[in-house]
Parts: structure tokens; C-alpha cells; sequence
């Protein structure tokens, strides 16, 4: 009997070894310092498993989706799911990294903006990826001072909003549906938007965040002529 258990926790860990050293990950690291420097220099870029392509197409922008990272300007996105697992047994795994500037308030010699990065996490599986939305999709924004003839903007603020903090909810056309209350949970979305403004008067720029399960404003004192 303790033989046949001995056996059973020798297998597992040699399984386990083995496992981490098959294991084709994708570091989020390099994905998130290639993002950034886009960011900094004001390109947009497309960039899918280590490889750049054409960005020549940007997310159609409407009045409706002010704020929202999925029409944000000077659009960037760092993807790689070239992450395996189990001696490539299971495949997709990796980071889709996107978003762009958000607003911006013009000044001289210098100009304020908002960019936000949404941060999505792909597991490998066996027949196609998969992603835990609810649990580890973060979001990072970044208020920016660019200066006339600078060739990188300056980070004056980063805030990263924790899957903890974003408010979830069904839409209202999946709501009103005949739909089981479980299925209709399964559709559950969020809706996180950034915004920026200058309040002139106290030489502070305002950043506003909704989609939060808490209200979020923050002022920054910033001098902008």
C-alpha cells in the first residue's frame, strides 16, 4: 500500500516537472515594453505573434463609443498566443495587449493625454483558447505630457484597475430575453471608459473612470499653458 502511494506522488511531481519544462510560455513582459514604447512615441502599431503588420486599419470612432478602449485613436495592439502547454498538446496560450489614446487637452509647449492598455490573459486548450474575462482582463491608463519637438512623451500617472474593481452586468436585450437565468449570466459584459479634462483655474487635469464598482476621479496638478 505505501509502496503504491509512493508511486502515485513520484509520478505526479515527475508529470509536473515535466510539465514546466515543456511549457512554451509567453511572457507578458516584452509585450507590455513594446506596447509602451508606442505609446511614448504616439505610433500606432500591429504586432501578432512576433511579427508587425499593417495597422493601417483603425477602430471606427462614434460619439458612442467615446472613452471606450475599443475606439480608441492611435490604436495599438501587441497579440502572441503562440504559448503551449503539455508538449504542445494544448496551444493558444498568450496576451492580447491593446488600446490607444483616449483625449487629449492642447497646450503649449505641451499637450496633455490619456491612453488606456487593455490586458487580456489566453490560456492554452486543446481544440482553441480560452480566457477568464471576469477574473484577470486588468486595465492600465496613463496620463501623458508630450512637448512640442520631444520625440517621447513623459508618464505623468499610471493607474491599473484590478478585475476586482470593474462592474459586470447583462445587457438589457439578453435581460428581457426568455433566456435561463444561467445562460443569461453567461452574457455578462463590462463597459470601463476613460476620460480626460483641464480644469484651468486650479492647473489640474481630471481623470475620469466608469464601468468601476466604485466612482473613480482623480486630479492631477499639471501646469498647462
Amino acid at each position: 500500500m505505501k509502496l503504491g502511494v509512493f508511486l502515485v506522488i513520484a509520478l505526479t511531481i515527475v508529470l509536473l516537472v515535466m510539465e514546466v519544462g515543456a511549457a512554451g510560455e509567453i511572457y507578458r513582459e516584452p509585450l507590455d515594453q513594446v506596447w509602451e514604447e508606442h505609446m511614448l512615441t504616439g505610433t500606432p502599431a500591429f504586432y501578432f505573434d512576433g511579427k508587425r503588420r499593417s495597422s493601417d486599419i483603425e477602430p471606427i470612432r462614434t460619439e458612442k463609443g467615446h472613452g471606450s478602449p475599443s475606439f480608441a485613436e492611435r490604436h495599438i495592439a501587441v497579440q502572441d498566443f503562440r504559448g503551449t502547454r503539455f508538449f504542445g498538446l494544448l496551444r493558444g496560450g498568450g496576451w492580447s495587449i491593446s488600446g490607444g489614446l483616449l483625449g487629449k487637452v492642447e497646450g503649449k509647449p505641451s499637450r496633455l493625454e490619456l491612453w488606456v492598455k487593455d490586458v487580456q490573459r489566453s490560456h492554452p486548450g486543446l481544440f482553441d483558447n480560452y480566457y477568464r474575462w471576469k477574473e484577470e482582463e486588468t486595465y492600465e491608463f496613463f496620463l501623458l505630457e508630450r512637448r512640442e519637438g520631444a520625440a517621447r512623451a513623459t508618464i505623468l500617472k499610471k493607474w491599473i484597475i484590478e478585475p476586482s474593481d470593474v462592474q459586470w452586468f447583462i445587457p438589457k436585450h439578453v435581460q428581457e430575453s426568455q433566456r435561463p437565468e444561467q445562460i443569461r449570466e453567461q452574457h455578462e459584459i463590462s463597459d470601463v471608459r476613460g476620460f480626460l479634462k483641464y480644469l484651468p483655474a486650479s492647473h489640474e487635469a481630471e481623470v475620469t473612470i466608469t464601468g468601476l464598482t466604485h466612482p473613480f476621479v482623480e486630479r492631477i496638478k499639471v501646469a498647462l499653458k
